[in-house]
């Protein structure tokens, strides 16, 4: 009778935890759905740390359930944080997706109206493509294991609009005072507002780590770690209900 109780007290308060657990995520959910600015951004950019320097370009966007999308460069990744997701897909090799995310959501930093939580900020501000944009420069510096000094510089323009992200942003890294790395990225259109329900659009047959990136040419990618990673994952999020 004892052991019978026992075991009455465990489910019980097992479903009781589920049922708080429940209530939290559909209030962090809620909490992401009424506070997150909805947005798509492109950019345009150039890394002369390559050699010759690389162009590019990608895009952002942001709904306002806190999913959110970057897509560009043959790669796109879909970010589902109201229900801890992502997915990830290659036009490379369109077969294959691989999804990571243990199922628990994830609430998007939202940022002062004036982005006055960041630091670097310099007072000054402009107009970009139709918004005000606020002056942010900062630097930090690393010793790296080989007992090098790593520095880089942030000269950035924020749109507190679009939660502070960067329409304009210079990154620069020098090492033992050495150029190490320069690369630069603008915006060439910001649009406020729901963004389209084709970028995030999934295809694909679901693959571990290792099958995807070995078939988009990157296998080491795909390390033990990041395949245990996933393992584990898959396994939460079936526990979820959400495979």
């Amino acid at each position: 009778m004892k052991k019978t109780i026992t075991v009455l007290v465990i489910v019980t308060m097992a479903a009781a935890l589920a049922f708080l657990l429940g209530e939290a995520t559909k209030a962090v959910r809620a909490q992401i759905a009424s506070q997150v600015p909805s947005y798509t951004i492109q950019y345009s950019g150039i890394d002369r740390g390559e050699n010759p320097a690389k162009q590019y370009t990608y895009t952002v966007a942001m709904k306002s359930n806190g999913d959110s999308v970057i897509t560009g460069q043959g790669q796109s990744q879909v970010t589902f944080r109201s229900i801890g997701t992502m997915v990830v897909m290659s036009t490379v090799n369109p077969e294959y997706k691989t999804t990571s995310g243990n199922g628990h959501p994830m609430v998007e930093t939202v940022y002062p109206a004036n982005c006055s939580s960041l630091t670097g900020l310099t007072g000054e501000s402009k107009d970009m493509l139709g918004t005000k944009v606020l002056h942010l420069v900062k630097s930090a510096s690393r010793i790296t294991p080989d007992g090098g000094k790593l520095v880089e510089v942030e000269d950035a323009w924020l749109a507190p609009s679009f939660n502070c992200k960067a329409l304009y942003d210079h990154q620069t890294w020098t090492y033992n005072g050495q150029p190490d790395g320069d690369k630069e990225e603008t915006a060439t259109v910001a649009i406020q507002g729901e963004p389209s329900p084709v970028l995030f659009e999934i295809h694909g047959v679901e693959a571990s780590p290792d099958t995807f990136y070995a078939s988009i040419g990157y296998p080491k990618v795909a390390t033990p770690k990041k395949i245990q990673k996933y393992q584990a994952d898959k396994a939460s999020r079936t526990a979820l209900g959400l495979n």
